[in-house]
């Protein structure tokens, strides 16, 4: 999966310090739970994450289910306010997350 890491642009935009890292790995076919045979040099596969980090709010497309799960937390922690296109990508895979965490306290507010 090549695209795993495609959202950390869009984190980067909200304030976050990430960096992508060659780590190297003894086994790859047994540690990474994907793949690795159609791997290209310039895949990346681990990331280093600085923090604390103090997201600002953006506006942005959710490309799939876990990279909106991940962008909904920025989301929740940043200053101001944070616009999710494509939501429907996580509607697929948590059910209620929303109407869960406004039961926690965060406002959220969906519009169609």
């Amino acid at each position: 999966m090549q695209n795993r890491f495609q959202y950390v642009d869009q984190l980067k935009q909200m304030g976050a310090k990430i960096e992508s890292i060659d780590a190297p790995v003894q086994d790859p076919e047994r540690f990474y739970n994907f793949n690795t045979t159609d791997a290209k040099l310039t895949d990346v596969h681990a990331i280093k994450i600085f923090g604390p980090t103090k997201f600002v709010g953006q506006e942005m497309k959710v490309h799939d289910l876990r990279a909106g799960a991940t962008l909904i937390l920025a989301a929740l922690s940043a200053k101001g306010e944070t616009i999710l296109h494509n939501v429907s990508q996580i509607d697929r895979g948590y059910e209620k997350l929303a109407e869960k965490l406004v039961s926690m306290g965060a406002r959220i507010k969906r519009v169609e």
